[in-house]
């Protein structure tokens, strides 16, 4: 009597494996374009939050200087001081690449917002958008100092 070995065959491995690596790159393209999307959400949320940070230092007077944030196409620039080009000291956030401000619509026409001393109302106030890949998100600042984040 021929006892018979068992195991899988060369075809159902082939098969479970083709099966796999179809799996993963749908899981693949799926993972990085949520990575994108996040990305640009992630940056506007971080910039919001440095925006939040200017804002409450200038209102409780902080070294009695205006602190504010100065956009260009790849970084931004938090500062201290009543603008940029007289700003007392400054740090330069490149933003990651991919990501990118595609627009600047404040009401100043500048790309500053600042706050001065004392005070939580923006000298600026409107919107900044953030883009990555096809995935957009907008800063918005009111008259008020009221800062949100929105996904386009």
């Amino acid at each position: 009597m021929r006892v018979r070995e068992r195991g899988f065959t060369l075809v159902e491995l082939v098969v479970v494996i083709g099966l796999t690596a179809l799996a993963m790159m749908f899981v693949f393209s799926f993972s990085v374009g949520q990575l994108q999307s996040g990305r640009a959400r992630g940056t506007a949320d971080d910039i919001a939050s440095l925006l939040s940070v200017c804002q409450q230092d200038a209102f409780s007077g902080k070294d009695g200087s205006s602190y504010g944030i100065r956009f260009e196409s790849q970084r931004y620039h938090v500062f201290v001081g009543e603008s940029f080009a007289t700003a007392e000291s400054s740090d330069t956030v490149n933003l990651q690449p991919g990501t990118s401000v595609s627009a600047i619509s404040l009401s100043s026409g500048s790309s500053e917002i600042v706050f001065f001393s004392g005070n939580l109302v923006p000298q600026a106030y409107g919107s900044v958008t953030l883009k990555s890949g096809t995935e957009e998100s907008r800063i918005e600042i009111n008259r008020e100092g009221m800062i949100e984040v929105h996904t386009l």
